[in-house]
């Protein structure tokens, strides 16, 4: 029998992105389940605070482990939750206070509870690049007496953009040489960043373990999202700083990106530790933890009983990047699912989307004798587990990409930027667990062929096309195909957060003790 850890207390720093910090909290809590002696403390935004009870609730943490953890909100009260600078940044004001009142170096010995003891260890969110640099200010300052905490930069992108971003971005290579130009001097820097995160050449580039791809094809949508200097701060910033960590710790299943920890630990000189996502037993069970009365929950039942299972096209574009610019394309997608026959029905969540719907396509809607609902909210692990839902369209988020797996539901995929299109290639040209909408895209690439050999077209008539081909292949040997694999990958995923890779890379945590 293994001895027992001795007590320790670890801290995990999360960004003021809800969709990251989410999973950062279940990776603490599955810690704590299989580390008795661990201690958490969780920083977290103001503004997110409120979140912690609900999602502590859905894990269904013993009363012990609830015992083990501690949240303390840091930064400003009172932001919303897009205040993403203000928050960033009055994070790091009220860190460097907090660091230096933590305890004083001790022996792992000394008496006292896991919250008493010095941190051994810090989780950071890779875009809380600001951390590293509060921690050396301290260390540096001979008055505070300050060590730095061992820390691990916690990324929830794919393992292949991480280790790109790290090495080939060519827009952080472009970025560093408009600062340092000397006829940039009066340039804002948001504008720098725009031009920088922009930048093609049509140059090929190779995705370590993905593929390859021209540059313009990383970025599909040129308006996923209004192009704020800060919100490209935090990418740019996110990325140049990795290295300032000791390692990394990836939240996106091993399964899809097999090699690339090595890689990553080697590029880094420091650790890589791919646990994968740590979702609660009820998840992973596909069990819905309560019956949820909700309008989407409704029309799912309905459409089982005339459609049958698997027949409805659940879409959302997640709470941050989605095609907002381009209300056409939305538009055209709803009128060529209508159109479909026989019937492809499907549910809209609209989250950031709503107000670029227009009326006449919401008419359309809801006289389609219940072909679609449009709402502005839908309860996602609920509506993935329906037996009526039989495909997810997404902007392929890290997040909604595993939770459609673990949920054996196949996706149609629609990326928007950053780690996106470099998934949407691994999923769609590798493992073929999904399909991919081209003629959508309207990037730097608009007009250009694609790598694979598809050219796009910039017309609505190829999208329209398009999209009709793509219901027609999901309802076809190809589609039947897709969710076959989809369904093997998901029992692979399952497998590795039970006893595979991700549990075996869980337990190397007990180094930090």
């Amino acid at each position: 029998m293994a001895p027992t850890p001795p007590v320790a207390h670890f801290i995990f720093a999360s960004s003021p992105f809800w969709g990251h910090s989410r999973p950062q909290l279940y990776l603490a809590f599955s810690l704590l389940e299989m580390f008795p002696s661990l201690h958490i403390t969780f920083l977290v935004a103001p503004v997110f605070a409120p979140n912690i009870p609900k999602e502590t609730a859905f894990f269904g943490p013993s009363e012990d482990v609830r015992s083990r953890i501690r949240v303390e909100p840091l930064g400003q009260s009172g932001l919303k939750q897009s205040d993403w600078e203000p928050q960033y940044l009055t994070f790091l004001e009220d860190l460097k206070p907090w660091l230096l009142s933590l305890p004083p170096e001790s022996s792992q010995h000394d008496s006292g509870d896991g919250f008493s003891k010095r941190p051994t260890l810090a989780v950071v969110d890779i875009l809380l690049a600001g951390w590293t640099d509060a921690m050396r200010q301290l260390a540096d300052d001979p008055s505070h007496n300050f060590s730095p905490i061992r820390s691990l930069a916690y990324g929830c992108g794919p393992a292949a953009w991480t280790l790109w971003r790290m090495t080939r971005a060519p827009s952080v290579k472009r970025f560093k040489a408009l600062k340092e130009d000397p006829n940039n001097v009066s340039v804002p820097v948001e504008d720098l960043l725009r031009q920088a995160f922009m930048y093609t050449d049509g140059s090929v580039m190779e995705i370590e373990g993905v593929g390859k791809t021209y540059d313009y094809e990383l970025v599909p949508q040129a308006e996923a999202v209004p192009f704020d200097g800060h919100w490209l701060n935090f990418v740019f910033e996110g990325g140049a700083k990795i290295r300032n960590f000791s390692g990394l710790v990836l939240s996106t299943p091993p399964d899809i990106e097999p090699g690339l920890q090595r890689r990553i630990a080697e590029e880094l000189n420091g650790i890589c530790l791919h646990v994968g996502p740590q979702f609660p037993p009820s998840f992973w069970a596909r069990e819905a933890t309560a019956i949820v009365h909700h309008e989407s929950i409704e029309f799912l039942d309905d459409c089982e009983k005339r459609f049958g299972a698997n027949s409805v096209v659940y879409i959302s574009f997640g709470s941050l990047y989605s095609p907002s610019q381009r209300p056409d394309l939305l538009e055209t997608l709803i009128e060529s699912l209508l159109s479909t026959e026989p019937p492809l029905p499907f549910l809209l969540a609209t989250a950031t989307i709503g107000d670029v719907i227009s009326d006449r396509v919401r008419k359309l809607v809801s006289e389609s004798g219940g072909k679609g609902l449009i709402t502005g909210f839908a309860p996602q692990l609920h509506v993935l587990q329906h037996p009526a839902t039989g495909w997810f369209l997404t902007h392929g988020g890290a997040g909604s990409i595993t939770e459609s797996i673990i949920n054996r539901v196949p996706m149609v995929l629609w990326p928007c930027m950053t780690d996106q299109p470099i998934a949407s290639m691994n999923l769609t040209l590798n493992w073929k667990l999904a399909f991919e909408l081209i003629q959508v895209r309207t990037g730097p690439g608009a007009g250009k062929p694609t790598y694979r050999g598809i050219q796009h077209e910039n017309s609505i008539e190829a999208v329209k096309r398009e999209m009709a081909e793509t219901w027609k292949l999901m309802r076809g040997p190809e589609g039947r195909g897709v969710r076959e694999r989809v369904n093997q990958m998901g029992e692979n995923f399952e497998q590795s957060w039970k006893n595979g890779l991700a549990r075996e890379n869980m337990r190397q945590f007990e180094q930090f003790f």
